[in-house]
């Protein structure tokens, strides 16, 4: 499959390492990636830096800029409305199987949730690893495929500025991450997974 997430990147006792970064941890987005039951893949969303508070869609991917890039209530409900009528039919019931994270078990959240017919499984926490397949057969190869397209990039394209410093890589080269990565994601381990 290529480059695994463990490489070797220098010899044994060589005394300088280099280690390419971006240099921007205060630049992190978040992204939110679902499947249905049936095995299709729903467009994933990036949740940016920023103040446009809208949805927009680039090459396939919904993004959306919030003050944090953090998958807040507001975040959710949002995705939530955006999602639901491609995933549901008007009579049907939703289901999301999901983490027991605070913004998923708040009482507001479950009550808007509710309203859409949507049911909610929560995995208790600390026995994710046991039940939540989609970390394992979904989310590591694209974490996965996600580290090759980023290690791509900082190797090949990424510029620098006048002082030398590296310059964020923009909105549009993060969307083609995670496109070529959510892409990457074959049939088969979306089967394994459900």
């Amino acid at each position: 499959m290529g480059q695994s997430s463990q490489t070797t990147i220098e010899q044994w006792g060589a005394s300088l390492v280099y280690i390419p970064s971006t240099a921007y941890k205060s630049a992190l987005v978040s992204c939110i990636l679902a499947i249905r039951l049936d095995g299709i893949k729903i467009p994933p969303l990036i949740i940016s830096k920023g103040k446009k508070e809208k949805i927009e869609h680039v090459l396939g991917v919904f993004i959306l800029e919030t003050e944090k890039a953090w998958p807040t209530q507001t975040v959710i409900r949002k995705w939530v409305n955006l999602m639901l009528p491609l995933v549901m039919q008007e009579s049907q019931r939703g289901l999301l199987v999901w983490d027991a994270a605070s913004t998923h078990c708040a009482k507001d959240m479950k009550t808007f949730l509710h309203e859409r017919k949507i049911d909610q499984i929560m995995i208790p926490s600390g026995i994710m690893a046991y039940l939540q397949t989609l970390d394992i057969a979904i989310n590591k190869p694209f974490k996965d495929n996600l580290r090759m397209e980023i290690n791509d990039y900082i190797e090949n394209r990424m510029e620098r500025n006048q002082l030398g410093n590296f310059v964020k890589p923009k909105l549009q080269e993060v969307v083609t991450w995670v496109k070529n990565s959510w892409e990457k994601i074959t049939n088969s381990c979306i089967a394994n997974a459900l």
